[in-house]
């Protein structure tokens, strides 16, 4: 059970279920978006550069869990790196470090500039806050999936070169391999992805003004959720033109027959591509 939004042109899709699951009572919040989306404006707005170098904080030190590069105090590394991997992970070492270098730089707090944000594009006024958009018994959060769409509309007006950041699938840090839980970007079915607790979001671009939106909230599996994204960028005539593509005899002369039907789940999909990159035999290549 998930909710998902597709915007094509400008226009939500009319098939678009933002709200068939309620997910209040998770008490998340926005925080990881918009963070990334005050740093690309500040890089826009020439206040930050990709070459600053990030001081690395005991408070991102303490983090644990998913998505941590494993930072040390005497590191050296830059605002790129940086964002790289939060990209890519949306670790909270990483979100910290962001937001601390924001304040270094600017003297502002990212508590006054998700307020700014949620005054000036009329977001929900409890959808944002903390910086990780975890559960806290102090406060509730509340957002919609309009909310993030709202920003997601932003991110597509940032300049192109630091839009790049977001078609990484994986980063490497001291010996140690991260990957982006999405298949799509190498692929290349999308242009941008960004995925934070139990969102995801894939930007397709047509032009440098058009792109096509999909959001999804609640989907736990990556192939899941890469076959729903992949599913809407389609649209109906897209798999309208998938089926009237498919070269299938149906006429059967007995009048008894054995049919063998071979298929392809969404995670064989992934690795007969793989395999056929590799020029590896596989029966669904050859059926």
């Amino acid at each position: 059970m998930y909710n998902y939004l597709v915007q094509k042109n400008g226009a939500l899709l009319p098939h678009s279920k933002p709200q068939y699951v309620d997910f209040s009572d998770q008490n998340e919040g926005l925080g990881p978006l918009l963070v990334l989306y005050v740093v690309y404006k500040l890089l826009d707005e020439r206040k930050l550069s990709l070459d600053d170098s990030v001081e690395i904080t005991e408070t991102a030190l303490q983090e644990r869990g998913r998505g941590v590069v494993g930072y040390a105090l005497h590191d050296k590394v830059n605002l790129l790196q940086v964002l790289m991997h939060y990209k890519v992970t949306a670790g909270v070492d990483s979100l910290f470090l962001l937001a601390q270098h924001v304040y270094n730089k600017t003297q502002k707090r990212m508590s006054h500039y998700f307020e700014e944000l949620i005054k000036k594009h009329n977001l929900s006024p409890n959808s944002a806050k903390n910086l990780s958009g975890k559960k806290n018994s102090k406060f509730i959060q509340q957002y919609t999936l309009n909310d993030v769409l709202k920003i997601a509309e932003l991110m597509t007006q940032i300049n192109p070169f630091y839009l790049q950041i977001l078609t990484l699938s994986k980063i490497a840090y001291k010996a140690r391999n991260f990957l982006s839980p999405t298949f799509l970007l190498d692929q290349g079915k999308v242009n941008y992805f960004f995925s934070f607790l139990n969102i995801s979001i894939a930007w397709q671009k047509h032009t440098s003004s058009d792109f096509t939106i999909v959001i999804t909230q609640g989907i736990e599996s990556s192939f899941q959720q890469d076959s729903v994204i992949e599913r809407h960028l389609l649209g109906h005539e897209g798999l309208d033109r998938l089926i009237s593509d498919l070269n299938v005899v149906t006429t059967l002369k007995q009048d008894r027959a054995i049919v063998n039907i071979i298929g392809d789940t969404y995670l064989g999909e992934y690795y007969t591509e793989r395999r056929r990159k590799r020029k590896v035999f596989d029966p669904l290549l050859n059926h």
